[in-house]
């Protein structure tokens, strides 16, 4: 394994941002060598594959929000892509950046959008999250499989839209988040944790959940 690919796994798990590897024909492939989490239509990563960029960093924005980034230099092109809906533009910025800086020793351009010449297409994660992945996400949680659970988490926050439970985002946050240590909580439960142990951490985490004042703040809690 090439010292870049190990960085590059290591800053995926830290920034929690998925990065992906496009290569010449268009095919996008984890840097954990699993297939692409983010639905692009083939046609638009083969457009991406093949287009000629200055290099740095392109931020991507559907319906104006932007939600991803194509890092482009001279030995890679790299999509970065927010598993959260609710990923700041700032956070997307500055872990780019970041990777970027860690694989060539010196800081980027960071461009605008460049939907005028490759507009991304609309509606990329559309509808709710997936209930199938769930459900797994909880039986490993219940089965006190920590590994199969991060990985089951990991997909379901990709695999659509969050729900939108307020008008508020930063009260929408919380309100997920909390609503995720509930699922979380009786399941540990069904698994054998005890009752009281398992309502005593779920209260501990809400209230810590309810201090924070930013969505930074709750996406590094999540």
């Amino acid at each position: 394994m090439t010292e870049s690919l190990k960085f590059l796994q290591n800053m995926q798990e830290i920034t929690q941002l998925e990065i992906d590897q496009l290569d010449a024909a268009g095919q996008l492939t984890d840097v954990w060598n699993r297939p692409a989490i983010v639905k692009l239509p083939e046609s638009y990563l083969k457009k991406l594959a093949a287009a000629s960029f200055t290099p740095g960093i392109f931020l991507l924005a559907p319906s104006s929000v932007i939600r991803g980034a194509l890092l482009v230099d001279s030995k890679h092109r790299l999509l970065i892509w927010q598993n959260l809906r609710s990923c700041t533009q700032h956070h997307l910025e500055q872990a780019g950046s970041a990777i970027w800086f860690g694989l060539n020793q010196h800081w980027p351009k960071i461009h605008k959008t460049f939907e005028n010449e490759l507009p991304l297409p609309e509606h990329i994660l559309e509808n709710h999250n997936s209930y199938e992945l769930e459900k797994r996400m909880l039986s490993a949680v219940r089965n006190g499989d920590d590994s199969s659970y991060q990985h089951y988490f990991r997909l379901l926050t990709s695999s659509g839209a969050f729900g939108q439970v307020a008008k508020d985002r930063l009260r929408n946050q919380k309100n997920l988040l909390i609503c995720h240590i509930t699922l979380l909580t009786r399941q540990a439960i069904e698994g054998g944790l005890a009752p009281n142990e398992a309502f005593a951490l779920s209260d501990q985490l809400c209230q810590q959940v309810e201090s924070l004042q930013t969505i930074e703040q709750l996406n590094a809690r999540l």
